[in-house]
Protein backbone atom coordinates (compact mmCIF):
# COMPACT_ATOMS: atom_id res chain seq x y z
CA UNK A 1 0.00 0.00 0.00
CA UNK A 2 1.77 3.38 -0.87
CA UNK A 3 2.02 5.85 2.00
CA UNK A 4 -0.31 8.39 1.47
CA UNK A 5 2.07 11.07 4.04
CA UNK A 6 5.84 10.82 3.77
CA UNK A 7 8.07 11.72 6.55
CA UNK A 8 10.70 14.68 5.47
CA UNK A 9 12.27 15.24 8.49
CA UNK A 10 12.76 13.31 12.26
CA UNK A 11 14.11 14.70 15.37
CA UNK A 12 13.96 12.35 18.30
CA UNK A 13 15.98 11.40 21.39
CA UNK A 14 16.05 8.34 23.63
CA UNK A 15 16.68 8.49 26.98
CA UNK A 16 18.98 5.83 28.56
CA UNK A 17 21.90 5.17 31.31
CA UNK A 18 19.97 5.93 34.38
CA UNK A 19 16.55 7.57 35.38
CA UNK A 20 17.33 8.83 38.76
CA UNK A 21 18.42 11.76 40.01
CA UNK A 22 21.06 11.90 43.15
CA UNK A 23 17.56 11.86 44.97
CA UNK A 24 16.60 8.91 44.02
CA UNK A 25 13.82 9.92 42.05
CA UNK A 26 12.55 9.03 38.81
CA UNK A 27 12.68 11.54 36.20
CA UNK A 28 10.62 9.16 34.03
CA UNK A 29 11.14 7.62 30.20
CA UNK A 30 9.27 9.97 27.84
CA UNK A 31 11.36 11.68 25.35
CA UNK A 32 10.48 14.11 22.29
CA UNK A 33 9.41 13.76 19.20
CA UNK A 34 9.51 16.02 16.48
CA UNK A 35 8.99 15.84 12.69
CA UNK A 36 8.15 17.23 9.29
CA UNK A 37 5.32 15.27 7.52
CA UNK A 38 4.26 15.38 3.76
CA UNK A 39 2.30 14.56 1.15
CA UNK A 40 4.02 13.08 -1.91
CA UNK A 41 3.72 15.79 -3.62
CA UNK A 42 5.84 17.82 -1.38
CA UNK A 43 3.55 19.90 -0.06
CA UNK A 44 3.69 20.31 3.97
CA UNK A 45 0.56 19.12 6.00
CA UNK A 46 -2.12 21.38 8.00
CA UNK A 47 -4.32 19.24 9.93
CA UNK A 48 -5.08 17.32 12.85
CA UNK A 49 -4.36 13.96 12.91
CA UNK A 50 -3.41 10.83 14.72
CA UNK A 51 0.01 9.22 15.00
CA UNK A 52 0.69 5.41 16.00
CA UNK A 53 4.16 4.22 17.21
CA UNK A 54 5.77 0.97 17.74
CA UNK A 55 8.87 0.79 18.66
CA UNK A 56 11.66 -2.20 17.37
CA UNK A 57 15.12 -3.19 18.21
CA UNK A 58 15.95 -3.93 14.59
CA UNK A 59 15.41 -2.11 11.53
CA UNK A 60 13.59 -5.02 10.52
CA UNK A 61 11.82 -8.24 11.71
CA UNK A 62 10.79 -8.77 15.36
CA UNK A 63 8.21 -7.82 17.45
CA UNK A 64 7.43 -4.70 19.23
CA UNK A 65 8.89 -4.01 22.10
CA UNK A 66 7.57 -1.86 25.52
CA UNK A 67 4.84 -0.69 25.63
CA UNK A 68 4.21 -0.66 21.91
CA UNK A 69 1.96 0.33 19.87
CA UNK A 70 1.50 4.06 21.43
CA UNK A 71 -1.58 5.98 20.09
CA UNK A 72 -1.97 9.87 20.29
CA UNK A 73 -4.71 11.68 19.51
CA UNK A 74 -5.34 15.32 18.21
CA UNK A 75 -1.89 16.08 17.03
CA UNK A 76 -1.85 19.43 15.38
CA UNK A 77 0.64 19.15 12.29
CA UNK A 78 1.18 22.96 11.45
CA UNK A 79 2.92 23.87 7.83
CA UNK A 80 4.25 20.22 8.22
CA UNK A 81 5.71 20.52 11.90
CA UNK A 82 4.51 18.26 14.66
CA UNK A 83 6.24 17.60 18.17
CA UNK A 84 4.71 14.94 21.33
CA UNK A 85 6.01 13.03 24.14
CA UNK A 86 6.04 8.89 23.55
CA UNK A 87 6.63 6.90 26.43
CA UNK A 88 7.57 3.22 25.69
CA UNK A 89 8.65 2.35 29.36
CA UNK A 90 12.07 2.14 30.89
CA UNK A 91 12.54 -1.56 29.92
CA UNK A 92 12.50 -0.63 26.15
CA UNK A 93 14.74 2.11 26.34
CA UNK A 94 18.15 1.05 27.75
CA UNK A 95 20.15 3.33 25.62
CA UNK A 96 20.75 1.30 22.74
CA UNK A 97 19.53 1.78 19.07
CA UNK A 98 15.75 1.56 18.59
CA UNK A 99 13.58 1.57 15.24
CA UNK A 100 10.26 3.33 15.02
CA UNK A 101 7.42 2.08 13.02
CA UNK A 102 4.81 5.51 12.03
CA UNK A 103 1.82 5.21 11.24
CA UNK A 104 -0.74 8.69 10.91
CA UNK A 105 -4.42 9.07 10.39
CA UNK A 106 -5.38 12.57 9.48
CA UNK A 107 -9.01 14.05 8.92
CA UNK A 108 -9.28 12.42 5.00
CA UNK A 109 -8.25 8.87 5.78
CA UNK A 110 -10.57 6.45 6.79
CA UNK A 111 -7.48 4.61 8.65
CA UNK A 112 -4.15 4.39 9.82
CA UNK A 113 -1.38 4.40 6.99
CA UNK A 114 1.94 3.97 7.32
CA UNK A 115 4.48 6.83 6.65
CA UNK A 116 7.43 4.79 5.14
CA UNK A 117 8.24 1.68 4.07
CA UNK A 118 11.35 1.66 6.48
CA UNK A 119 11.48 1.91 10.36
CA UNK A 120 12.86 5.45 11.37
CA UNK A 121 16.18 4.98 13.69
CA UNK A 122 16.16 6.29 17.19
CA UNK A 123 20.15 7.33 18.37
CA UNK A 124 20.73 6.68 22.12
CA UNK A 125 21.65 9.47 23.94
CA UNK A 126 22.42 9.77 27.77
CA UNK A 127 19.83 12.09 30.30
CA UNK A 128 21.74 12.06 33.86
CA UNK A 129 24.59 10.23 35.39
CA UNK A 130 23.68 8.85 38.44
CA UNK A 131 25.60 9.66 41.77
CA UNK A 132 24.92 6.98 43.70
CA UNK A 133 23.61 7.18 47.13
CA UNK A 134 21.86 10.65 46.35
CA UNK A 135 25.32 12.44 46.91
CA UNK A 136 27.72 12.93 44.68
CA UNK A 137 31.64 13.52 44.74
CA UNK A 138 33.07 17.33 44.36
CA UNK A 139 33.06 16.87 40.61
CA UNK A 140 29.85 15.31 40.18
CA UNK A 141 26.97 16.08 38.34
CA UNK A 142 23.50 16.58 40.94
CA UNK A 143 20.42 17.18 39.84
CA UNK A 144 18.31 18.21 42.70
CA UNK A 145 14.15 17.33 43.25
CA UNK A 146 13.30 20.81 41.82
CA UNK A 147 15.40 20.53 38.92
CA UNK A 148 18.63 22.57 39.88
CA UNK A 149 21.99 21.31 38.48
CA UNK A 150 25.01 21.61 40.18
CA UNK A 151 29.04 20.57 39.45
CA UNK A 152 31.46 20.10 41.92
CA UNK A 153 28.82 21.17 44.51
CA UNK A 154 25.77 18.60 46.33
CA UNK A 155 23.38 21.41 47.07
CA UNK A 156 23.03 23.07 43.97
CA UNK A 157 20.87 26.38 44.49
CA UNK A 158 20.65 27.61 41.09
CA UNK A 159 19.29 26.63 37.85
CA UNK A 160 22.98 26.34 36.67
CA UNK A 161 24.98 25.91 40.14
CA UNK A 162 29.19 25.21 39.64
CA UNK A 163 31.52 24.92 42.22
CA UNK A 164 29.37 27.05 44.37
CA UNK A 165 30.15 30.05 42.97
CA UNK A 166 29.20 30.33 39.40
CA UNK A 167 25.48 30.75 39.27
CA UNK A 168 22.71 31.69 36.75
CA UNK A 169 18.87 32.30 36.68
CA UNK A 170 18.61 34.27 33.58
CA UNK A 171 21.25 33.19 31.06
CA UNK A 172 20.31 32.72 27.32
CA UNK A 173 21.96 31.99 24.46
CA UNK A 174 19.92 32.40 21.30
CA UNK A 175 19.91 31.07 17.37
CA UNK A 176 19.89 28.75 15.56
CA UNK A 177 16.80 27.68 12.35
CA UNK A 178 13.94 27.09 13.91
CA UNK A 179 11.48 24.71 11.76
CA UNK A 180 9.23 27.87 11.52
CA UNK A 181 7.87 29.86 8.09
CA UNK A 182 9.44 33.09 7.94
CA UNK A 183 6.93 34.29 6.06
CA UNK A 184 3.02 35.10 6.02
CA UNK A 185 1.20 35.10 3.09
CA UNK A 186 -2.94 35.87 2.49
CA UNK A 187 -5.14 36.95 -0.51
CA UNK A 188 -5.15 35.06 -3.90
CA UNK A 189 -1.56 33.81 -3.83
CA UNK A 190 -1.71 31.31 -6.78
CA UNK A 191 1.33 28.81 -5.17
CA UNK A 192 0.97 26.22 -2.84
CA UNK A 193 2.74 25.96 0.49
CA UNK A 194 5.35 23.55 -1.01
CA UNK A 195 6.47 25.91 -3.33
CA UNK A 196 7.36 28.65 -0.36
CA UNK A 197 10.95 28.66 0.96
CA UNK A 198 11.17 28.17 4.67
CA UNK A 199 14.96 30.07 4.58
CA UNK A 200 15.62 33.16 6.32
CA UNK A 201 14.45 36.18 4.10
CA UNK A 202 14.93 39.87 4.53
CA UNK A 203 13.32 41.16 1.57
CA UNK A 204 9.76 39.78 -0.31
CA UNK A 205 8.25 40.75 -4.08
CA UNK A 206 4.77 39.45 -5.56
CA UNK A 207 3.97 39.74 -9.13
CA UNK A 208 0.45 38.12 -10.50
CA UNK A 209 1.41 34.41 -9.49
CA UNK A 210 4.88 34.71 -8.46
CA UNK A 211 7.21 36.14 -5.68
CA UNK A 212 10.43 36.88 -4.79
CA UNK A 213 12.99 37.06 -2.11
CA UNK A 214 16.10 38.28 -0.85
CA UNK A 215 17.81 35.47 1.61
CA UNK A 216 20.12 36.40 4.41
CA UNK A 217 23.27 35.68 2.56
CA UNK A 218 21.57 37.83 -0.58
CA UNK A 219 20.90 35.44 -2.77
CA UNK A 220 17.67 35.24 -4.62
CA UNK A 221 14.74 32.51 -4.21
CA UNK A 222 11.25 32.51 -6.88
CA UNK A 223 8.49 30.81 -6.25
CA UNK A 224 4.85 30.47 -7.79
CA UNK A 225 4.05 30.38 -11.27
CA UNK A 226 6.88 29.82 -14.02
CA UNK A 227 5.39 30.36 -17.41
CA UNK A 228 7.88 33.45 -18.57
CA UNK A 229 11.02 31.77 -16.50
CA UNK A 230 9.58 34.93 -14.15
CA UNK A 231 11.21 33.05 -10.66
CA UNK A 232 14.40 31.52 -12.61
CA UNK A 233 16.70 33.90 -10.28
CA UNK A 234 20.31 34.55 -11.25
CA UNK A 235 23.06 33.53 -9.34
CA UNK A 236 25.10 36.03 -7.29
CA UNK A 237 24.18 38.76 -4.23
CA UNK A 238 21.50 40.88 -4.69
CA UNK A 239 19.96 43.86 -2.65
CA UNK A 240 16.82 44.74 -4.12
CA UNK A 241 13.85 42.98 -5.90
CA UNK A 242 10.53 44.17 -7.62
CA UNK A 243 8.10 42.34 -9.50
CA UNK A 244 6.03 43.22 -12.37
CA UNK A 245 3.03 41.13 -13.84
CA UNK A 246 5.18 38.19 -15.15
CA UNK A 247 8.72 39.92 -15.01
CA UNK A 248 11.25 40.06 -12.46
CA UNK A 249 14.23 43.06 -11.78
CA UNK A 250 16.80 43.10 -8.81
CA UNK A 251 19.64 45.22 -8.05
CA UNK A 252 22.71 43.16 -7.93
CA UNK A 253 25.52 43.97 -4.89
CA UNK A 254 27.97 46.44 -7.34
CA UNK A 255 24.16 48.14 -8.01
CA UNK A 256 23.91 46.83 -11.39
CA UNK A 257 20.34 45.82 -12.70
CA UNK A 258 19.35 42.05 -13.82
CA UNK A 259 16.27 41.16 -15.48
CA UNK A 260 13.79 38.09 -16.31
CA UNK A 261 10.78 36.75 -17.43
CA UNK A 262 8.34 38.40 -20.04
CA UNK A 263 9.94 40.21 -22.21
CA UNK A 264 7.11 41.08 -25.25
CA UNK A 265 7.61 44.76 -24.31
CA UNK A 266 11.17 45.31 -23.17
CA UNK A 267 10.52 45.45 -19.64
CA UNK A 268 13.41 43.49 -19.27
CA UNK A 269 16.04 44.81 -21.33
CA UNK A 270 17.73 46.87 -17.91
CA UNK A 271 20.08 49.61 -18.70
CA UNK A 272 23.48 50.03 -18.03
CA UNK A 273 24.85 51.66 -14.69
CA UNK A 274 24.25 51.42 -11.07
CA UNK A 275 21.10 51.75 -8.72
CA UNK A 276 20.04 52.52 -5.51
CA UNK A 277 16.20 51.17 -6.17
CA UNK A 278 14.06 49.41 -8.55
CA UNK A 279 10.03 49.02 -9.35
CA UNK A 280 7.94 47.35 -11.75
CA UNK A 281 4.65 48.12 -13.20
CA UNK A 282 2.24 45.62 -15.34
CA UNK A 283 4.71 46.05 -18.10
CA UNK A 284 7.06 48.72 -17.65
CA UNK A 285 9.87 49.03 -14.75
CA UNK A 286 11.18 51.84 -13.86
CA UNK A 287 14.86 52.62 -11.51
CA UNK A 288 16.51 55.00 -9.61
CA UNK A 289 20.30 55.52 -10.44
CA UNK A 290 22.65 55.91 -7.52
CA UNK A 291 22.97 59.92 -8.82
CA UNK A 292 19.34 60.17 -8.16
CA UNK A 293 18.26 60.30 -11.34
CA UNK A 294 15.13 58.30 -12.81
CA UNK A 295 14.96 56.04 -16.08
CA UNK A 296 11.95 54.01 -17.26
CA UNK A 297 11.47 51.34 -19.86
CA UNK A 298 8.72 48.91 -21.50
CA UNK A 299 5.35 49.44 -22.47
CA UNK A 300 4.72 53.19 -22.71
CA UNK A 301 1.27 53.49 -23.95
CA UNK A 302 0.31 55.98 -20.95
CA UNK A 303 3.40 57.83 -20.72
CA UNK A 304 4.31 55.28 -17.96
CA UNK A 305 7.93 54.85 -18.60
CA UNK A 306 8.66 58.83 -19.52
CA UNK A 307 9.78 59.56 -16.13
CA UNK A 308 10.48 63.27 -14.88
CA UNK A 309 13.37 65.38 -14.45
CA UNK A 310 15.40 65.87 -10.81
CA UNK A 311 17.09 64.18 -7.85
CA UNK A 312 14.83 61.49 -5.91
CA UNK A 313 15.14 59.13 -3.36
CA UNK A 314 12.59 56.41 -3.96
CA UNK A 315 10.64 55.01 -6.95
CA UNK A 316 7.55 52.95 -7.01
CA UNK A 317 4.84 51.34 -10.32
CA UNK A 318 1.42 51.24 -10.18
CA UNK A 319 -0.37 48.65 -13.33
CA UNK A 320 0.43 52.08 -15.82
CA UNK A 321 1.91 54.41 -13.48
CA UNK A 322 4.64 55.64 -11.89
CA UNK A 323 5.42 57.52 -8.65
CA UNK A 324 8.55 58.97 -7.08
CA UNK A 325 10.03 61.34 -3.78
CA UNK A 326 11.77 63.53 -4.60
CA UNK A 327 15.27 65.09 -2.69
CA UNK A 328 12.65 67.46 -1.06
CA UNK A 329 10.54 64.95 0.03
CA UNK A 330 7.77 66.03 -2.34
CA UNK A 331 6.11 63.75 -5.01
CA UNK A 332 6.06 63.25 -8.29
CA UNK A 333 3.48 61.34 -10.49
CA UNK A 334 3.02 60.58 -13.92
CA UNK A 335 1.75 57.84 -16.83
CA UNK A 336 -1.98 57.25 -16.37
CA UNK A 337 -4.10 59.51 -14.68
CA UNK A 338 -7.81 58.71 -15.94
CA UNK A 339 -8.60 58.36 -11.65
CA UNK A 340 -6.24 61.19 -10.73
CA UNK A 341 -3.92 58.05 -9.40
CA UNK A 342 -0.62 60.37 -10.58
CA UNK A 343 -2.19 63.81 -9.06
CA UNK A 344 0.18 63.54 -6.03
CA UNK A 345 -0.49 65.34 -2.89
CA UNK A 346 1.10 68.18 -1.64
CA UNK A 347 3.72 67.76 1.47
CA UNK A 348 6.92 65.74 2.45
CA UNK A 349 6.90 61.53 2.36
CA UNK A 350 8.84 58.53 3.17
CA UNK A 351 7.65 55.83 1.25
CA UNK A 352 4.97 55.70 -1.69
CA UNK A 353 3.46 53.21 -3.60
CA UNK A 354 0.82 52.38 -6.72
CA UNK A 355 -2.04 50.02 -6.85
CA UNK A 356 -4.29 48.17 -9.39
CA UNK A 357 -5.59 49.30 -11.74
CA UNK A 358 -5.63 52.99 -10.59
CA UNK A 359 -4.71 54.07 -6.95
CA UNK A 360 -1.55 55.64 -5.12
CA UNK A 361 -0.52 55.57 -1.59
CA UNK A 362 2.53 57.56 0.24
CA UNK A 363 3.92 57.39 3.62
CA UNK A 364 3.87 61.55 5.01
CA UNK A 365 7.21 62.30 7.05
CA UNK A 366 4.63 62.23 10.05
CA UNK A 367 4.37 58.78 9.52
CA UNK A 368 1.03 59.17 8.40
CA UNK A 369 -1.35 57.76 5.26
CA UNK A 370 -2.50 59.94 2.27
CA UNK A 371 -4.59 58.01 -0.56
CA UNK A 372 -5.95 58.94 -3.80
CA UNK A 373 -6.72 57.95 -7.64
CA UNK A 374 -9.50 55.12 -7.72
CA UNK A 375 -11.46 54.50 -4.58
CA UNK A 376 -14.64 52.06 -5.70
CA UNK A 377 -13.70 49.59 -3.03
CA UNK A 378 -12.34 52.28 -0.15
CA UNK A 379 -8.51 51.17 -0.93
CA UNK A 380 -8.03 55.02 -0.30
CA UNK A 381 -9.54 55.30 2.70
CA UNK A 382 -6.63 55.05 4.73
CA UNK A 383 -6.66 54.43 8.48
CA UNK A 384 -5.24 56.67 11.29
CA UNK A 385 -2.24 56.09 13.11
CA UNK A 386 1.52 55.86 11.85
CA UNK A 387 3.18 53.95 9.52
CA UNK A 388 6.28 52.44 8.14
CA UNK A 389 5.68 50.77 5.11
CA UNK A 390 2.58 50.12 2.20
CA UNK A 391 1.49 48.55 -0.55
CA UNK A 392 -0.81 48.78 -3.13
CA UNK A 393 -2.46 45.83 -4.89
CA UNK A 394 -5.89 44.97 -6.88
CA UNK A 395 -8.32 47.70 -5.00
CA UNK A 396 -6.99 47.13 -1.79
CA UNK A 397 -4.12 48.51 0.43
CA UNK A 398 -1.83 47.08 3.46
CA UNK A 399 0.45 48.74 5.33
CA UNK A 400 2.60 47.97 8.20
CA UNK A 401 1.98 50.24 11.46
CA UNK A 402 5.18 51.34 13.56
CA UNK A 403 4.49 49.09 16.03
CA UNK A 404 4.97 46.21 13.77
CA UNK A 405 0.90 45.22 13.11
CA UNK A 406 -0.68 45.19 9.78
CA UNK A 407 -3.72 47.17 8.80
CA UNK A 408 -5.55 46.48 5.27
CA UNK A 409 -8.66 48.38 4.23
CA UNK A 410 -10.01 48.03 0.70
CA UNK A 411 -11.53 45.22 -1.69
CA UNK A 412 -11.62 41.84 0.66
CA UNK A 413 -12.48 39.66 -2.15
CA UNK A 414 -10.09 36.94 -1.30
CA UNK A 415 -9.78 38.03 2.04
CA UNK A 416 -7.18 40.89 1.56
CA UNK A 417 -8.04 42.70 4.57
CA UNK A 418 -8.14 39.83 6.61
CA UNK A 419 -4.60 40.40 7.91
CA UNK A 420 -2.63 37.76 10.15
CA UNK A 421 -1.81 38.89 14.05
CA UNK A 422 1.82 39.56 15.28
CA UNK A 423 4.56 41.94 14.53
CA UNK A 424 6.11 41.75 11.18
CA UNK A 425 9.15 43.73 9.47
CA UNK A 426 8.28 44.05 5.57
CA UNK A 427 5.70 43.71 3.43
CA UNK A 428 5.90 42.59 -0.39
CA UNK A 429 2.61 43.24 -2.00
CA UNK A 430 1.43 42.17 -5.27
CA UNK A 431 -1.91 41.78 -7.61
CA UNK A 432 -3.85 39.87 -5.26
CA UNK A 433 -0.88 38.47 -2.78
CA UNK A 434 0.61 40.19 0.31
CA UNK A 435 3.36 38.62 1.72
CA UNK A 436 4.78 39.47 5.17
CA UNK A 437 8.34 38.91 6.98
CA UNK A 438 8.12 38.00 10.68
CA UNK A 439 9.40 39.77 13.33
CA UNK A 440 10.73 38.48 16.90
CA UNK A 441 12.32 40.78 18.04
CA UNK A 442 14.50 39.95 21.53
CA UNK A 443 13.09 40.57 24.69
CA UNK A 444 15.76 42.74 27.24
CA UNK A 445 15.53 41.15 30.33
CA UNK A 446 18.09 38.73 30.57
CA UNK A 447 21.51 39.92 32.29
CA UNK A 448 23.07 38.46 29.55
CA UNK A 449 21.66 37.58 25.87
CA UNK A 450 23.45 37.07 22.81
CA UNK A 451 21.34 36.99 19.63
CA UNK A 452 22.14 38.13 16.05
CA UNK A 453 25.96 38.86 16.83
CA UNK A 454 25.03 41.49 19.72
CA UNK A 455 24.71 41.67 23.08
CA UNK A 456 22.91 43.41 25.43
CA UNK A 457 24.84 43.89 29.35
CA UNK A 458 22.55 46.13 31.16
CA UNK A 459 24.09 48.28 34.40
CA UNK A 460 27.24 49.43 32.29
CA UNK A 461 28.41 50.72 29.40
CA UNK A 462 31.83 49.29 28.86
CA UNK A 463 33.42 45.56 27.82
CA UNK A 464 36.80 44.35 28.71
CA UNK A 465 38.96 44.29 26.62
CA UNK A 466 42.25 43.32 25.26
CA UNK A 467 44.79 46.10 25.13
CA UNK A 468 48.48 45.27 25.70
CA UNK A 469 50.94 46.65 23.81
CA UNK A 470 53.00 43.46 23.42
CA UNK A 471 49.33 41.98 21.28
CA UNK A 472 49.51 45.34 18.68
CA UNK A 473 51.79 46.10 16.14
CA UNK A 474 52.25 49.16 13.77
CA UNK A 475 50.93 51.57 16.57
CA UNK A 476 51.11 55.19 14.97
CA UNK A 477 49.70 58.01 16.99
CA UNK A 478 46.46 59.94 15.77
CA UNK A 479 46.32 63.59 14.15
CA UNK A 480 43.71 65.16 13.57
CA UNK A 481 41.71 64.24 15.62
CA UNK A 482 39.72 67.29 16.64
CA UNK A 483 38.76 68.60 13.27
CA UNK A 484 37.03 64.93 12.65
CA UNK A 485 34.91 64.66 15.62
CA UNK A 486 33.82 68.11 14.94
CA UNK A 487 32.55 67.12 11.53
CA UNK A 488 29.90 64.78 13.74
CA UNK A 489 26.55 65.59 14.60
CA UNK A 490 24.95 65.19 17.58
CA UNK A 491 20.94 65.06 17.09
CA UNK A 492 17.78 64.15 18.97
CA UNK A 493 15.50 61.53 17.44
CA UNK A 494 12.64 59.38 18.29
CA UNK A 495 12.40 55.65 17.34
CA UNK A 496 9.54 55.06 14.19
CA UNK A 497 9.10 51.50 15.46
CA UNK A 498 10.02 51.29 19.76
CA UNK A 499 9.21 47.62 19.73
CA UNK A 500 12.19 47.00 17.82
CA UNK A 501 14.46 48.69 19.93
CA UNK A 502 13.95 47.15 23.22
CA UNK A 503 10.58 49.66 23.82
CA UNK A 504 13.11 52.51 24.08
CA UNK A 505 10.56 55.45 23.86
CA UNK A 506 11.12 59.51 24.11
CA UNK A 507 13.09 61.48 22.57
CA UNK A 508 16.91 60.14 22.15
CA UNK A 509 20.18 61.47 21.49
CA UNK A 510 22.78 60.07 19.42
CA UNK A 511 24.23 60.07 15.99
CA UNK A 512 22.96 59.14 12.49
CA UNK A 513 24.70 56.44 10.87
CA UNK A 514 24.48 57.98 7.18
CA UNK A 515 26.48 61.58 8.62
CA UNK A 516 28.97 59.32 10.59
CA UNK A 517 29.90 57.19 7.67
CA UNK A 518 31.26 60.20 5.64
CA UNK A 519 33.73 61.05 8.89
CA UNK A 520 34.30 57.27 9.66
CA UNK A 521 33.26 55.04 7.69
CA UNK A 522 34.88 52.16 9.49
CA UNK A 523 32.08 52.78 12.20
CA UNK A 524 29.20 52.22 9.74
CA UNK A 525 27.76 48.62 8.98
CA UNK A 526 24.49 47.07 7.51
CA UNK A 527 22.59 44.39 9.41
CA UNK A 528 20.42 41.22 7.46
CA UNK A 529 17.76 43.92 6.44
CA UNK A 530 20.28 46.57 5.04
CA UNK A 531 19.71 48.68 8.16
CA UNK A 532 23.15 50.90 8.62
CA UNK A 533 24.55 50.04 12.10
CA UNK A 534 26.87 52.46 14.07
CA UNK A 535 29.68 50.87 16.45
CA UNK A 536 31.98 53.10 17.61
CA UNK A 537 35.37 51.95 17.90
CA UNK A 538 38.15 53.97 19.55
CA UNK A 539 36.25 56.86 20.48
CA UNK A 540 38.13 57.28 23.74
CA UNK A 541 41.39 57.42 22.13
CA UNK A 542 39.60 60.41 19.60
CA UNK A 543 38.44 61.98 22.55
CA UNK A 544 41.88 61.75 24.35
CA UNK A 545 43.75 63.14 21.20
CA UNK A 546 41.00 65.80 21.08
CA UNK A 547 41.55 66.93 24.25
CA UNK A 548 45.12 66.66 24.01
CA UNK A 549 45.16 69.07 20.67
CA UNK A 550 42.72 71.16 22.56
CA UNK A 551 45.42 71.62 25.62
CA UNK A 552 47.76 72.00 23.07
CA UNK A 553 45.96 74.76 21.29
CA UNK A 554 45.08 76.06 24.72
CA UNK A 555 48.71 76.19 25.63
CA UNK A 556 49.62 78.19 22.66
CA UNK A 557 46.98 80.74 23.58
CA UNK A 558 48.41 81.26 26.87
CA UNK A 559 52.06 81.87 25.49
CA UNK A 560 51.09 84.14 22.80
CA UNK A 561 49.14 85.99 25.96
CA UNK A 562 51.94 85.94 28.29
CA UNK A 563 54.50 87.32 25.17
CA UNK A 564 51.89 90.13 24.87
CA UNK A 565 51.66 90.74 28.21
CA UNK A 566 55.37 91.42 28.52
CA UNK A 567 55.48 93.07 25.66
CA UNK A 568 53.11 95.93 27.47
CA UNK A 569 54.27 95.74 30.54
CA UNK A 570 57.98 96.28 28.79
CA UNK A 571 56.17 99.17 26.89
CA UNK A 572 53.89 100.90 29.82
CA UNK A 573 57.71 100.43 31.75
CA UNK A 574 59.34 102.25 29.06
CA UNK A 575 56.67 105.21 28.85
CA UNK A 576 56.77 105.76 33.05
CA UNK A 577 60.72 106.01 32.49
CA UNK A 578 60.28 108.50 29.33
CA UNK A 579 57.42 110.41 31.59
CA UNK A 580 59.63 110.08 34.14
CA UNK A 581 62.54 111.96 32.21
CA UNK A 582 60.15 114.60 31.07
CA UNK A 583 58.88 115.67 33.92
CA UNK A 584 62.75 116.00 35.68
CA UNK A 585 63.96 118.33 32.68
CA UNK A 586 60.89 120.72 33.46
Amino acid sequence: MKAAFRLTAMFGLVIGVDYHSVSGADVGTAFTYQGFLEKPAGIPVDDTCDFRFSLYAAPTGGSAIGDSPQTVTDVTVTRGTFTMPIDFGAAAVDGTARWLAIEVQCSDDADFVPLDSQRVELTPAPYSIRAGSGVGGPDALNVTPSGDVGIGTTTAGAKLDVNGATRTTTLEIMGGTPLVQPLVWWGYCQFGDAAVPIDPVISVAAGVGHALAIRNDGTLVGWGANTYGQINVPSGTFVSIAAGYFHSLAIRSDGTLVGWGWNDDGQTNVPSGTFAAVAAGYYHSLALRTDGTLIGWGRNDFGQADVPNGSFVAVAGGESHGLAIRNDGTLAGWGRNDFGQANVPDGTFIAVDGGDPAHSLAIRSDGTLVGWGDNTNGQTNVPSGTFTALGAGYQFSVALRDDGTLAAWGSNTNGYTNVPSGTFTSLGVGYSCILAIRSDPPPLDAALRLYADSALKPGSNTWTIWSDRRLKKNIEPLSGALDRLLQLRGATFNWLNPATQGGITGTQMGLIADEVARVFPQWVGRDAKGYQTLTVGGFEALTTEAFRELRAEKDRQLAERDCELETLRSEIAELKRMIGVAASER
